[in-house]
């Protein structure tokens, strides 16, 4: 008997421009309570509508192609999606 097997993948994606980085403090400088929630928000910035469910499909399986080649896109087999 043969069993199928779904595999899955959790990503959390996250961009910030380089520029929002904060600025790394040196030794003797503490970060102020201030600053802390200002870089979280900065680093989990809601996602532009730019990235669709299925642009991120296409992308991840660009990848694996350009890893795995025809094997891992075989591999797949049309099976990929984001929920």
């Amino acid at each position: 008997m043969v069993r199928l097997k779904n595999r899955y993948l959790l990503v959390e994606i996250l961009y910030p421009e380089p520029s929002s980085w904060p600025r790394s403090t040196t030794t003797t400088q503490k970060p102020t309570q201030q600053t802390q929630p200002e870089t979280h928000l900065q680093i989990h910035s809601p996602t532009s509508n730019i990235l669709t469910p299925g642009l991120l499909a296409k992308m991840v399986l660009d990848q694996v192609a350009d890893i795995y080649g025809d094997w891992g896109v075989g591999r797949l087999g049309g099976r990929s999606g984001v929920s």
